[in-house]
């Protein structure tokens, strides 16, 4: 008896001071209408986003990282250190589309504010593209212009009526090399199934397919440019990843 009276005793005591730090925790969040508080940066006591402190090129300046709750880097906030005589330190920020520009703050308790009254993330997830725009023009930048995966995602310039030919892991049209690919094996609810992913020849990852390895009447795909998950209908008496490709060249993957 005396042993379960200690360990409710503990318990409630626990309990209340996880209830006191969460007490705290929450009014500190509520103090101000922006707050940074454990990599977390808060607006009028919600979450705004992810901020975490990077250690970078300056001792006394650190580099940010501003990600979003599913912890996807949105942009990066990197001290530039001085270069020499007359020249002064100040932070960059670089956004994931390509865009960068210089701000006028060497600061870092200046960021959250810059961060949050330029409205550069919207509902913790996303950088607004008007928003990140007006921020790179406003501070002297310059706006990337046309799609910055247009490169990496370049196709092969060929007859894409031409026969496809697959050789190995090489995938070829038009005598041209269009791709390749790696294969794996997994069991997915018991089902032996195959995993194929796509390339480029640039090395550049293009789709991720499953179906199973036997008589297979669908497959899943997930392209990687626009990020996609779709899932294709298969003839079963016809090769499956052939099937797969013949997919993603038709819809201007491969």
């Amino acid at each position: 008896m005396k042993n379960y009276l200690l360990t409710a005793l503990v318990l409630l005591i626990s309990l209340n001071v996880f209830s006191q730090d969460d007490k705290k925790r929450l009014k500190a969040i509520n103090a101000a209408p922006i707050v940074y508080l454990g990599d977390t940066l808060y607006h009028n006591g919600k979450v705004y986003c992810v901020m975490k402190e990077i250690k970078g090129g300056d001792p006394n300046h650190p580099d940010y990282k501003i990600s979003n709750l599913n912890g996807e880097q949105l942009f990066y906030i990197k001290y530039e250190v001085p270069t020499g005589i007359g020249s002064f330190g100040s932070y960059r920020v670089k956004f994931t589309s390509g865009n960068e520009v210089k701000i006028k703050t060497k600061e870092e308790k200046e960021l959250p504010g810059i961060i949050i009254n330029n409205e550069l993330v919207s509902g913790a997830m996303m950088v607004p593209k008007d928003k990140e725009e007006a921020f790179v023009t406003n501070n002297g930048g310059v706006v990337k212009t046309g799609d910055p995966d247009e490169d990496k995602f370049k196709m092969v310039t060929r007859n894409r009526k031409a026969n496809i030919i697959v050789l190995d892991n090489n995938i070829t049209q038009d005598t041209n090399k269009i791709g390749y690919f790696s294969e794996s094996g997994t069991y997915i609810n018991k089902v032996f199934t195959k995993v194929v992913v796509f390339y480029l020849p640039n090395g550049q990852k293009i789709a991720e397919t499953n179906y199973a390895e036997k008589d297979a009447t669908s497959a899943n795909i997930m392209t990687i440019k626009d990020g996609k998950n779709i899932t294709i209908n298969l003839v079963p008496s016809k090769n499956a990843r052939k099937q797969v490709i013949d997919y993603l060249v038709e819809n201007n993957y491969l």
